[in-house]
């Protein structure tokens, strides 16, 4: 997708090609993250001066490479279930995975169980109960927003108290370069005006630019300043969507009909545990709501409410949705 690699670069072929990648900043880590960009956005010049095969060579190595590439097979493999992967045993956190069939309805247990025996979970559960359950959950909470906004507000916070410390941090950075930058100009004058022996102040400059390299390098790794984030309507009302659209599909499977809502919503989903009790079962449904707040790939119509730029909202702050 990006380009990589000897058989697809361009280059050799004369063409110089840019533009390919973006980089953003990780609001948590402060790391920067490389994010390709759509080929419509690439940048091409013709540097024929440079090539080293003819383009209709390369034009036939991408052609064979094109004819011999495969999809790996753990990338082919497409989630037969609603919930299919995100199911984990409340006891051992092993996986739940698909017993058997009775009378056509699909039955499920605990993995670790079964194979090693070391769990005690012996519980058999069916497939579209646990899945209706999960939906009902779901529905339930998006008919009290004020959940999600709540969350919304908690998430907008802690971002910014995020932002706060790190805006804080390179303040001290920025005093500190001013700082190192008055004394190397001081020393100057000394050793200018000859108020100090060369050994001496050579040393102390030395030292201090040594530091302010040091310090300059710490300031230009920090991250840009957080963007402020809202809880866009228009995410919840897909999301509720997504919820309908498969009230009517439980244990039977994705199909073609359901496979886009299907997705849409497992992507939002981290993991559903069942934990058996003297009760019977408890479901804890943890999930990525924080993708609500950057969902173009959830809901590529929609538009963030934003303060500008590009947040990088990955993983963090996913509160536990309990007793559902």
């Amino acid at each position: 997708a990006r380009h990589h690699g000897i058989i697809l670069n361009e280059l050799y072929a004369g063409k110089l090609v840019w533009n390919r990648v973006r980089m953003v900043k990780d609001p948590d880590t402060g790391r920067r993250i490389s994010r390709p960009n759509p080929p419509s956005e690439w940048k091409r010049a013709e540097v024929q001066h440079l090539a080293i095969i003819d383009r209709s060579l390369f034009d036939e190595a991408q052609e064979r490479k094109h004819a011999r590439s495969i999809t790996a097979p753990q990338k082919q493999r497409k989630s037969k279930y609603l919930l299919s992967g995100l199911l984990k045993c409340g006891l051992c956190g092993g996986g739940i995975v698909v017993k058997d069939r009775d009378h056509g309805r699909v039955r499920i247990h605990c993995s670790t169980m079964r194979e090693a025996g070391s769990c005690k979970n012996r519980r058999v559960l069916y497939m579209d109960e646990v899945e209706k359950a999960v939906l009902s959950g779901l529905k339930t909470h998006l008919k009290a927003p004020h959940l999600l906004r709540e969350f919304a507000d908690a998430y907008q916070t802690e971002r910014q108290r995020l932002a706060g410390e790190k805006r804080r941090r390179r303040g001290r950075l920025q005093t500190r370069v001013g700082e190192i930058k008055r004394l190397l100009d001081r020393a100057w004058d000394d050793y200018a005006a000859e108020r100090m022996p060369t050994d001496i102040i050579g040393a102390r400059m030395k030292e201090l630019s040594a530091e302010q390299k040091a310090v300059e390098a710490e300031l230009a790794s920090e991250p840009a300043a957080e963007k402020v984030i809202g809880l866009h309507p228009g995410a919840l009302r897909q999301y509720e969507r997504c919820v309908s659209d498969l009230a009517t599909v439980f244990g039977g499977g994705i199909t073609e009909n359901n496979a886009e809502a299907a997705e849409k919503l497992r992507k939002l989903i981290a993991r559903v545990t069942l934990i058996p009790d003297s009760d019977g079962l408890r479901i804890e449904l943890q999930g990525h709501l924080a993708r609500l707040l950057d969902a173009p790939e959830l809901f590529p119509n929609m538009r963030i409410a934003s303060s500008g730029g590009t947040v990088v909202a990955e993983e963090g702050l996913e509160p536990p949705t309990r007793g559902l």
